[in-house]
Formats: C-alpha cells, sequence, structure tokens
C-alpha cells in the first residue's frame, strides 16, 4: 500500500504536487488558528489597582507557577483565565499576597531580646497606623488611606500631659464620603488610641479639601449634618412620591420636587401642676388653739412704806376676761410633673411642586394633587404647600428615545453575540469540510494511480506505446498527461503506431488508446472529450445541411 502511494505521489506533477502539498499546509495552518481562536481562555481580573511591589510580587508568583497571565489598567490591574481565577486567588492569598505597602502587629512576629523599649514605642505606633489604614480602606468609598498619630509621652503628673492628636488622609476616587462616614471615621480614629478626643482627629483627602474641623468646627460640622438631613429628607420624599405618580402617570410623565424646612432646636420643657387648681383640697394636718381668762375686783393698795397712809391710794378696777382662738390647717393638693422634650429635626413645612405633561389632561390635575397631599402628610395649618401644573415635558420624548436606543443597542449586541457564535462554530465547520474535500480528492487521486497502475499490470507485455506517443504524452509528469491534440491527430497517431494483436482480436485501437490515457489522467482526459465534442459538432452540422440539399 505504502509502495503504491510512493508510485502514486511520483506520478503526480510538480505542479499537483505542489498544490496538494500547499493545500495541506493552508488546512492545518487553519485548523491551528480557528481552534487557537476558539478555545482562546476568558480573561477575568485576579487583582486590581495594585501597587507596583504588589503587582511585581504577583507577577513574579504567577511565573514560577507557570501561569499565564496579562497586564491592563498601566500595570495596576493582573488578569488570568476564568478557570483558575478562585484557585489562584486562594493560593496568593495563602502566600501572603498582596501583602500591601501597610503593616500591623505582624511588625511584632520579628521582635528580638536586643530591640530597645524607643525601638518599641516606635514599633506600636507603625503597627497602629497599619492597623488603622487597614480599617479605614475597609469602606466601599475610600481607595487608600494614610494615618499619621502622634503620640506623646507619658508624663508623671497628668496635669503636664500633653494629648494626643491624629490626621488621616483619605483617597476617595470618584466617590465622596459624608459627614456620617467622616464622623465614624473619627470615632474609630479616637477610639483605637488611648486618649485620643475625636476633635482632635483631622480628615483631609487627596485633593486638600478638610472634611473636619472647617465651617467653625463642631458646629459647622453640626451645620452640614442638617443641611445632608434636610436633603435626604427632600431626597426620600421626592423619590416616594416620583415613583408613586410613574407608576400611575407612567414614565417620565410627571416631575417632582420637594423643599422642606427643619427645626434643629432641641427643647425640654417641665411643668409641675397641683389639683385641684382652685379651691381646698384634702386636709392633711389641722391644729386648733384656744385661750380664755376671766378676773374679779381688786384689793386696796396703801402708800410707800413708812409713810402716812394719807398721801396716796390706789384702788383696783373692776373685773374682765379674755379670749383667743387660731385654727391652723394644712392641705394636701394633687401634684403632676411633666417633662416634654423635642428632639430637633422636625418638619415646620413642607413644599411640592408637581409638573404632569399636558398630554394627560387638565382633570389629571386636581388627581394628582390630593394623591401628593394625602402621600406627603401636608398639613396646611403648618403652612405647607402643593403646586401642581400642567405643562410640556420633552424628557418624554427622549425617555421614548432613550428606550428605543436601549432596545437597538441591546438587539445588536444579541445578533453580535449570535453572530460570534456562528462565526466561531461557522469556521469550525468549514475547516471540517475542507479537510474532508481534501481527503476526497486525494482518496480519488490514489484510486485513480491506482486503477491505472492495475491495468497497466495486466495490459499484454507486447503492446507498447512507441516512444514518441509517451513523449508527446508528457510522460515526465512535467507537463500534461497527454499533450492536446484532436482526432484525426490522435487517429493518424494510433493507425501509424499500433497494430492489433492476437491477445484483443477486433479491438479498436483508437479506443484502447482513449482508454489508457483517460485511466492515466482522467481530468485531462475529459477536459480534452469536451474540446473533441464542441469540434465534432460544426462538422454534424454542415454533414446535415449537405444531406439535405442532396435531397431536395
Amino acid at each position: 500500500m505504502l509502495e503504491q502511494l510512493r508510485d502514486t505521489w511520483q506520478g503526480l506533477g510538480w505542479r499537483r504536487q505542489a498544490s496538494l502539498a500547499t493545500l495541506a499546509v493552508l488546512i492545518v495552518g487553519g485548523l491551528i488558528a480557528v481552534g487557537s481562536w476558539a478555545m482562546r481562555p476568558a480573561w477575568a481580573v485576579l487583582y486590581a489597582e495594585l501597587s507596583p511591589q504588589d503587582a511585581q510580587a504577583v507577577v513574579e508568583q504567577l511565573r514560577e507557577q507557570g501561569t499565564s497571565y496579562r497586564l491592563a489598567q498601566g500595570g495596576t490591574a493582573v488578569l488570568v483565565s476564568q478557570e483558575k481565577l478562585y484557585e489562584l486567588r486562594i493560593d496568593l492569598a495563602g502566600q501572603g499576597l498582596p501583602a500591601g505597602s501597610t503593616v500591623g502587629f505582624e511588625l511584632f512576629d520579628r521582635t528580638s531580646f536586643s530591640t530597645s523599649d524607643l525601638q518599641n514605642s516606635v514599633n506600636l505606633q507603625r503597627a497602629l497606623q497599619g492597623e488603622l489604614e487597614r480599617s479605614i480602606c475597609a469602606l466601599e468609598e475610600i481607595a487608600s488611606a494614610r494615618v499619621h498619630l502622634a503620640l506623646p509621652e507619658e508624663r508623671l503628673f497628668s496635669d503636664q500631659q500633653e494629648p494626643p492628636t491624629a490626621s488621616v488622609v483619605v483617597n476617595l476616587g470618584n466617590s465622596r464620603l459624608g459627614s456620617a462616614q467622616v464622623g465614624a471615621i473619627t470615632q474609630l480614629v479616637a477610639s483605637a488610641v488611648p486618649g485620643l478626643d475625636a476633635d482632635a482627629v483631622t480628615v483631609v483627602d487627596t485633593t486638600g479639601a478638610m472634611l473636619t474641623g472647617g465651617m467653625g468646627g463642631a458646629g459647622g460640622m453640626q451645620t452640614l449634618a442638617q443641611l445632608e438631613a434636610t436633603r435626604a429628607l427632600e431626597e426620600r420624599l421626592r423619590g416616594y412620591l416620583q415613583s408613586m405618580l410613574d407608576s400611575v402617570l407612567g414614565a417620565s410623565r410627571s416631575v417632582v420636587r420637594v423643599q422642606a424646612s427643619l427645626d434643629f432646636q432641641s427643647q425640654q420643657i417641665t411643668r409641675e401642676t397641683l389639683e385641684p387648681s382652685e379651691g381646698q383640697g384634702v386636709v392633711r394636718r389641722e391644729e386648733i388653739t384656744s385661750e380664755q381668762y376671766e378676773g374679779d375686783g381688786g384689793t386696796q393698795v396703801g402708800g410707800p412704806a413708812g409713810l402716812d397712809g394719807g398721801a396716796g391710794s390706789a384702788r383696783g378696777g373692776s373685773g374682765g376676761s379674755y379670749e383667743h382662738r387660731s385654727e391652723t390647717r394644712e392641705y394636701d393638693y394633687a401634684r403632676m410633673h411633666e417633662e416634654v422634650s423635642s428632639p430637633p429635626g422636625t418638619v415646620q413645612r413642607l413644599a411640592v411642586a408637581v409638573v404632569v405633561d399636558e398630554g394627560l389632561g387638565r382633570d389629571t390635575v386636581e388627581q394628582v394633587r390630593g394623591l401628593v397631599e394625602a402621600a406627603a402628610g401636608i398639613d396646611p395649618e403648618r403652612g405647607d404647600q402643593v403646586t401642581v401644573e400642567m405643562m410640556a415635558i420633552d424628557a418624554v420624548k427622549v425617555a421614548e428615545e432613550e428606550a428605543k436606543l436601549a432596545e437597538a443597542a441591546e438587539a445588536q449586541r444579541t445578533r453580535a453575540e449570535s453572530m460570534s457564535r456562528a462565526v466561531r462554530y461557522g469556521s469550525i465547520i468549514v475547516m471540517l469540510a475542507m479537510i474532508g474535500a481534501a481527503m476526497l480528492m486525494v482518496t480519488r487521486k490514489l484510486s485513480a494511480g491506482v486503477a491505472a497502475g492495475a491495468g497497466r499490470s495486466t495490459a499484454p507485455a507486447d503492446v507498447d506505446p512507441p516512444d514518441h506517443a509517451l513523449d508527446e504524452a508528457g510522460g515526465g509528469g512535467d507537463e500534461l498527461e497527454f499533450a492536446p491534440m484532436s482526432v484525426e491527430q490522435l487517429q493518424a497517431q494510433t493507425v501509424g503506431t499500433t497494430e492489433p494483436t492476437d491477445a484483443q482480436p477486433g479491438s479498436d485501437p483508437v479506443a484502447s488508446r482513449l482508454s489508457d490515457l483517460g485511466s492515466r489522467s482522467p481530468e485531462d482526459f475529459a477536459r480534452h472529450l469536451s474540446d473533441w465534442l464542441r469540434e465534432g459538432a460544426p462538422s454534424e452540422a454542415a454533414a446535415a445541411e449537405d444531406t439535405g440539399d442532396g435531397g431536395n
């Protein structure tokens, strides 16, 4: 079999050998290209926003493992195959990667007996700063943070002890911190450092904006908190009303704006009342005191001793009486002690403005007004106000156009995905078809060569084609299997060079020659046969015309 294949391959002309070799190379190259494109890995982000040191450490580890990777975002992101993503993350995490530029309490894992007290205090401060940086970076809005602690030396007397201070620098990227989050950071730092007051913590972002201590210190922060509370109430109420109107009227058919006025003064009122407020209460204690006196006529009184009684005398008057009465009563009243505390943030006034699309009709205005008043809790006595107007809203058209564009984009994305899958699978099918066609063509070539070799082996040994016929047939393989010739030339060549033998009695030399040529090169034989038929058509038509004329 191998010898027949070798003979068949050697029997082909160099042009056909080159064509088959080129076709085989194209098929193999196409299969490799399509396979590489179809089986390319899906890349996923292993780590992003890495420092140059962490990126270098991660890449070095991936190289040691022999894992394919890609760098993106200016070398700050590392991409790996989707199939190995989670496995690599667990493996690298077990090796402490990415380590990050901050250090925490792991500094004390490498302590030695020769470390001085100063080094221990410095390491403690560094570790505390690093742990605070890690905790602050755990917030979703913060990309990175730096913490600086100023810890004074401890003094013997408390009145000489200086208070510690702290400074925090945060990188927000495209995010924004609210006052509540800034307060949480200050409280976090203050709670982690002994003796640190929250007012001694300063928070600054990378743009140089002061996030704490601005607008007059604590009073400014309180003002910012009040403004944010007012905006939060307005936004919450606006979203509540807008979602209701969108559900009733349709999306983008109305616009709602809310303005609120809040009272942030805190009041605490203490009241004490007695019952009954008028009249007498219950007698708790009663005291009655009574005095009474009655007297008779007085005796005669003489003068001074040693004197005569005639000098003068005094006679007592007639008898008298005395009476005194006093009453004391204590009443007990019911006392009511009442303390009224008014928390800050009480709503003083609400103003709601609603714009409705004019295509909904005038009757919609009053209906919308009633819905808004009921949903927002409007109180006329408080001075609340609701305004509903009907106008043309361009956002309706814009929303419709955006919806159409979104649908078109989604359809285009779906078509692109379908086309990508079709191209991928179609390429594979085309390559398989090309391989099948090439194998079929090679099989036909080999079958034709084997058949030709079998025909030559069964032919009589004394019947050999003349040398000039082989030369004209192009037996060298560099040209066609036989040179182009007409029917007359083939007949003359056959009659002049080939004679019938005893082994082939009555055989037609021309047919034998054509059979031999067809077995050696079917394609060239078919092409020349087609040319002979076209050449013979005009002669047959002319003969038909001559026959017709003779009949006439």
